[in-house]
């Protein structure tokens, strides 16, 4: 389960940093853009992938769309 830690506002500059709480093995996607525009309907957007698997969370990004609002800050594995 990705966690965004809080900001104040919302603007094109906004970075959402992600601490995970994992229960098991997981796959978990997020949509990815400038968060103000329309573009995403031009195809400029990132599906971002966080794979949780033998202990660690990986974020991948597809598309190589210039603008990353999801940064991976930590994560936190429960039984």
């Amino acid at each position: 389960m990705p966690l965004a830690e809080p900001v104040s506002c919302v603007d094109t500059q906004t970075v959402f940093n992600l601490n995970c709480k994992v229960y098991g093995t997981a796959i978990c996607q997020l949509f990815e853009d400038d968060g103000v525009s329309y573009d995403f309907q031009k195809g400029q957007f990132n599906q971002v992938t966080l794979n949780a698997a033998k202990g660690k969370v990986k974020l991948t990004r597809t598309k190589g769309y210039k603008i990353k609002r999801y940064q991976l800050k930590g994560y936190e594995f429960t039984n």
